[in-house]
């Protein structure tokens, strides 16, 4: 009996491995708390806040935080608290080496931490400045009915039942980098919630498989009669935050 080369069954392999491939795409920026982003763009992640320079932002009041540079001695950094009215309370934890200080005398946070990055023992100094997460939402007029995704018990299910992925979004919203391969049914890319996330071959073989290769009728043309390709496409990567669909 004749076997198969194995040079043939790799390329098979990756064939199979571009079948039907397209891109996770989206654009990570942050958003103002309780806002939804801008239709136009794909999903956007809120991202936490930090504004030291921004007035009125929230701060812990008389506090500090401070790193001094490497090799300071502790002797230098006690003199260089004491003499701007300040003293350590604790290092927090970690190797960032950032120590928590309390500023004695009612003086000014702000004017005590310019202070002392005016000192060439300091690296850093600013106002213990209170941070917080912005609120992710999806534009999308179908995203609430995506239990799987927030689960808010919308038709009838247990609340909270999901994969919280509003939170995860605070984190990432994909890379478009990222390609998925879907060996499935096919997959509609006139899909409005798909068509800017084709996948696009760039080393495209003679045959010309550009966005995947349809091994039921050996050919480039990418289709699917039967719409469970494009649903599972759907759930992995539509696109976010464009007002259309899921």
């Amino acid at each position: 009996m004749q076997t198969t080369p194995r040079s043939t069954l790799f390329r098979t392999f990756i064939s199979l491995l571009l079948l039907y491939g397209f891109v996770i795409s989206s654009l990570a920026l942050p958003l103002t708390k309780n806002t939804i982003a801008p239709p136009a763009g794909k999903l956007v992640a809120g991202k936490s806040r930090l504004a030291p320079t921004a007035q009125g932002a929230e701060q812990r009041p008389g506090e500090l935080l401070v790193r001094f540079r490497s090799g300071v001695a502790q002797e230098n950094k006690d003199t260089v608290l004491a003499a701007h009215g300040a003293r350590r309370k604790r290092q927090l934890r970690g190797e960032s080496a950032v120590e928590k200080l309390e500023v004695l005398g009612g003086q000014d946070p702000e004017t005590v931490a310019l202070q002392l990055r005016l000192q060439p023992e300091v690296e850093f100094a600013e106002p213990n400045f209170l941070i917080e997460k912005d609120q992710v939402l999806a534009g999308d007029p179908k995203f609430d009915e995506q239990w799987a995704l927030r689960n808010t018990g919308q038709t009838g299910g247990q609340f909270g039942s999901d994969i919280d992925v509003t939170t995860a979004w605070q984190t990432t919203t994909g890379d478009q980098g990222a390609v998925i391969a879907v060996i499935d049914s096919g997959i509609d890319f006139t899909h409005p919630d798909l068509s800017n996330n084709e996948w696009i071959n760039g080393a495209p073989g003679v045959q010309g498989d550009l966005h995947g290769w349809d091994y039921v009728t050996d050919s480039n043309v990418i289709k699917d009669e039967q719409g469970h390709g494009t649903a599972i496409a759907g759930i992995i990567a539509a696109q976010g935050n464009n007002a259309i669909g899921i």
